[in-house]
């Protein structure tokens, strides 16, 4: 039987109550995080995810930048047990379309920057997947969901 202490969202938690105030995360950029600070904001980065539908087992394909931004939408999956899908920040046009097409993921969730190339495949005439919300995340102030577009086809 898998013990859930060992895994990241369920470590960090027991990380944050033994150490809050220890850096858990520094990004390249300057932005820090302490063990309390990111588990606080994987919590609440995880009812944004469930207030769109997001469950257990549920495909969400993040198309994120390599920042603290895609380390807080991955550990709040997890604590939700959702599947997370990363796509590539390079990946665009025919190669876009084919991850998507083939990660079976019901939300989506984009970074501004990578909005445009989301666009470009859906106005392409593409189908994009199936009962599909789509969202970005606002990178400067957390955890606000906008739904672009929802799609029961």
């Amino acid at each position: 039987m898998l013990d859930r202490r060992g895994l990241a969202p369920h470590a960090l938690a027991r990380w944050a109550a033994e150490t809050p105030d220890v850096v858990a995360l520094q990004h390249v950029d300057g932005e820090r995080f302490t063990f309390d600070e990111l588990h606080r904001e994987a919590l609440h980065w995880a009812g944004a995810f469930q207030s769109v539908g997001v469950t257990a087992g549920t495909h969400v394909a993040t198309f994120l930048p390599n920042a603290s931004i895609a380390h807080r939408s991955m550990l709040a999956l997890g604590w939700l047990t959702a599947i997370e899908v990363p796509l590539n920040a390079a990946y665009q046009g025919r190669m876009l379309q084919y991850a998507l097409d083939h990660s079976d993921s019901t939300v989506l969730v984009v970074a501004n920057d990578f909005l445009d190339r989301v666009a470009a495949v859906s106005d392409a005439g593409e189908t994009m997947p199936q009962k599909s919300t789509y969202f970005y995340p606002k990178l400067l102030t957390g955890v606000a969901f906008h739904s672009l577009v929802d799609v029961d086809r």
